[in-house]
């Protein structure tokens, strides 16, 4: 379990104060994973034992990935463009409630150590999102990588819904016209 705890707060980028819940996940993961016998043999894993069927994947995300979380209601400005979701970082499922728990950082903790955690069941995932992918974004490239922001040759601005032949007839109707 602990190699998997891990490679979680490894991958995802958070602090190590959020083992417990990582070790939660890693269990869940081991419990719906089949075994192999000694021999080779395939045997059905514990969560088939317990529940006779199979358990639903659709359900196992990645642990510690950015997701979006509806704002309570005591919490919500009152104006009617303000947000309705908060950014939270998802850390497992809940056991003795339905829903997912999130983790809802500090404002400005940089560190993801201190903060909240909330159980939901309505989230957006966006699992390719994680504490370590946006830092490892945000360094800044050096300059002989930049590309270029100037275009080798002239750009043609083609109106929605014509095509490039009728944005040189145009042309060539515009040089008739003025020259």
């Amino acid at each position: 379990i602990f190699s998997r705890v891990r490679a979680f707060l490894h991958d995802s980028g958070h602090s190590n104060v959020h083992w417990p819940l990582a070790a939660l996940h890693a269990a869940r993961i081991i419990n719906i994973e089949p075994r192999r016998s000694p021999t080779g043999e395939m045997l059905p894993s514990p969560y088939n034992l317990v529940k006779h069927r199979k358990p639903n994947l659709i359900k196992l995300h990645l642990w510690g990935c950015q997701v979006s979380i509806d704002t309570l209601p005591n919490k919500r400005e009152h104006s009617k463009l303000s947000a309705r979701a908060e950014i939270g970082y998802y850390m497992g499922a809940a056991r003795l409630r339905r829903g997912d728990i999130v983790f809802l950082p500090e404002p400005g903790d940089k560190t993801l150590s201190r903060g909240g955690y909330r159980v939901s069941r309505t989230l957006v995932f966006r699992e390719n999102i994680t504490p370590r992918s946006i830092t490892e974004a945000s360094v800044t490239p050096t300059d002989d990588k930049l590309p270029s922001l100037t275009p080798s040759e002239p750009v043609q601005h083609i109106p929605y819904g014509a095509t490039p032949d009728d944005a040189d007839e145009e042309e060539a109707m515009l040089r008739a016209v003025c020259c």
